[in-house]
């Protein structure tokens, strides 16, 4: 039998996936560089404490980059809050 967190891992690899290569494809586009930032964060609930800590500095860089991309982006910078 299949664990449920390992499925919830799976499909959340498949989405951190699809916005990854949105911010690829779409470098100047802020809300494809935060998708990023809320793929890394809703992973991070199922992670271990190491990925944890990795997934939130990539977490950080792209809430970086979303918010100097769209100063005025009322989610990346909620994202961004407990960030600071």
């Amino acid at each position: 039998m299949q664990r449920p967190w390992r499925n919830q891992l799976r499909l959340s690899n498949i989405g951190k996936d699809y916005a990854l290569r949105a911010a690829e494809l779409a470098p100047n586009d802020a809300e494809a560089h935060l998708s990023v930032a809320i793929s890394y964060v809703k992973m991070s609930l199922i992670l271990g404490s190491r990925e944890k800590m990795e997934a939130s500095r990539k977490v950080k860089a792209a809430v970086d980059r979303a918010i100097s991309l769209d100063p005025h982006n009322d989610l990346a910078w909620h994202v961004f809050g407990p960030l600071a």
